[in-house]
């Protein structure tokens, strides 16, 4: 479902809605992780408005969270882990055009005027 979302055939296999539908599963999965992931989201798009800066690092954060996680479980749950990572990377990968343009400062900011 997540990747679907990312490579959504519908969007000529880019600009899907993976952040979003990766949430959802993660909340499934990892729900303390994901809690915690999330309020990084929120808060770097509250001070930053890039939703793109956001969704980076609230992907980084969910892997840090769950690499933590299982480390204090013994790595009871690695299996989750290897997804976190592997879907982390994919949504870092992404979004490199937007990297590139918050770099160059001409990444579009959230707004909620006309």
């Amino acid at each position: 479902a997540i990747l679907g979302h990312i490579f959504t055939i519908f969007l000529k296999v880019k600009g899907g809605k993976g952040v979003a539908t990766s949430a959802g599963v993660f909340f499934a999965l990892t729900p303390l992780a994901l809690i915690i992931a999330l309020i990084i989201f929120i808060f770097v798009v509250i001070k930053s408005k890039y939703v793109s800066l956001g969704s980076i690092l609230a992907a980084i954060t969910l892997f840090i969270s769950e690499l933590i996680i299982n480390f204090q479980n013994g790595f009871s749950e690695k299996y989750e882990l290897i997804l976190t990572a592997i879907i982390s990377l994919t949504i870092i990968y992404t979004h490199q055009a937007n990297i590139q343009r918050l770099k160059n400062g001409v990444e579009n900011k959230l707004s909620f005027k006309k």
